[in-house]
């Protein structure tokens, strides 16, 4: 492990741990709050749930719960993209919307931006230091971003057949990436990124940053 990849993990660590010595002290001082009742419990019918917070958007364009309520209803039926838009559209029309940052930072950990989940759950918590979820999801969100983006992984496993012909033995190859946040994890992420390519035999340049 590099001191990249090392520092990012030991933040992670850090983050975990900090929410977990959070956790029990809010345990041992804050009544538990009740349960609102979710999407889910409707019987399944989200489709009918889109719907109405639809009709709810359409009456008031700018509710910015309603959006977030549509949003949490497409999320659940996979409709990750549509979900993101209506968080960012929340977020928009009311910046301290604080549950909207939580639930973009879930949609952009399925849509594979570790880096934005971060920059999105660190939005959260400057509302609300002691909420302990939020330091968890942000601890796993920092470990993902030490890794490439998810489709690219995809696309670099679909390339055996050219390891096995030895088909880009020295060629060649660069890696460049960017992230929303200061932090987002480039160095480690582009270390990630060289190793299939160097697995190939491929010789690695460097692009000035």
């Amino acid at each position: 492990m590099d001191v990249a990849q090392a520092r990012v993990a030991a933040h992670a660590a850090a983050e975990l741990e900090h929410a977990h010595v959070l956790g029990e002290h809010v345990r041992r001082e804050a009544p538990q709050p009740v349960r609102t009742r979710r999407v889910d419990q409707l019987g399944g019918q989200v489709d009918v749930a889109v719907a109405d917070f639809t009709k709810a958007i359409e009456l008031q364009p700018k509710n910015p719960a309603a959006l977030n309520g549509r949003g949490r209803a497409r999320l659940m039926a996979g409709r990750v993209h549509a979900a993101a838009r209506d968080f960012s559209r929340a977020v928009a029309i009311n910046p301290a919307f604080a549950q909207s940052y939580r639930n973009r930072a879930e949609a952009d950990m399925k849509l594979g931006l570790p880096a934005e989940a971060v920059e999105d759950l660190s939005r959260a918590l400057a509302f609300d230091l002691r909420r302990v979820e939020d330091y968890k999801a942000r601890g796993i969100a920092y470990l993902a971003a030490r890794n490439m983006a998810a489709a690219l992984k995809y696309f670099i496993d679909g390339t055996s057949s050219l390891w096995l012909s030895g088909a880009l033995i020295d060629r060649p190859a660069g890696v460049f990436t960017s992230t929303a946040s200061l932090h987002g994890g480039q160095e480690s992420t582009l270390l990630s990124m060289m190793l299939p390519l160097l697995h190939h035999g491929m010789v690695c340049c460097g692009l000035p940053y």
